[in-house]
């Protein structure tokens, strides 16, 4: 005598099968395709501050390849620089409001790398920095012991030149 069927159950597709590369693919895909994304943008009637700037970030996460590309990958998945990264790839945005995304982006990003320790020496900027981060945020300097980051302050009325945002003691 056979024995009825019974179907096994449903597969969760938010499961992984065993052995299944197909979502570290996907994530590791994702900071490659952000970073064509950046280098792809072609962003035209800057100021010239915000437009130097953007250009040492380029020049910056080019220098980082081939030794550290561990350095952008781990830029780009950071939300504070993926999403202003994002608006500017699809253009939603012109004129002022370009301008302050590509100033946060770039900010977000030597912030976020000084954070990493993946800066070897100052980085000075131009434009200053978006106003939720810091009016005062001129330069960002890799830390001396690769423990503590810091970031220069330039021009704080309470404290001019001092270094201010330390993490970690």
């Amino acid at each position: 005598m056979s024995s009825a069927f019974v179907p096994s159950p449903p597969r969760d597709l938010a499961i992984p099968s065993a052995g299944s590369q197909t979502a570290r693919v996907t994530y590791s895909m994702a900071p490659r395709k952000l970073f064509d994304d950046l280098k792809a943008l072609r962003l035209t009637d800057l100021s010239p501050d915000v437009d130097a700037d953007y250009r040492l970030l380029c020049e910056t996460l080019v220098s980082f390849l081939p030794d550290r590309p561990g350095a952008i990958a781990s830029l780009l998945r950071s939300p504070s620089v993926a999403a202003p990264l994002r608006r500017l790839r699809d253009g939603l945005f012109d004129g002022e409001a370009r301008e302050t995304l590509v100033r946060e982006l770039v900010h977000q990003s030597f912030f976020q790398l000084s954070l990493q320790g993946a800066l070897d020496e100052e980085i000075p900027l131009r434009s200053n920095a978006p106003a939720r981060m810091s009016p005062f945020c001129r330069a960002w300097r890799p830390p001396e012991d690769h423990a503590t980051p810091r970031i220069q302050h330039r021009d704080c009325p309470r404290n001019p030149g001092a270094l201010q945002g330390q993490r970690g003691r």
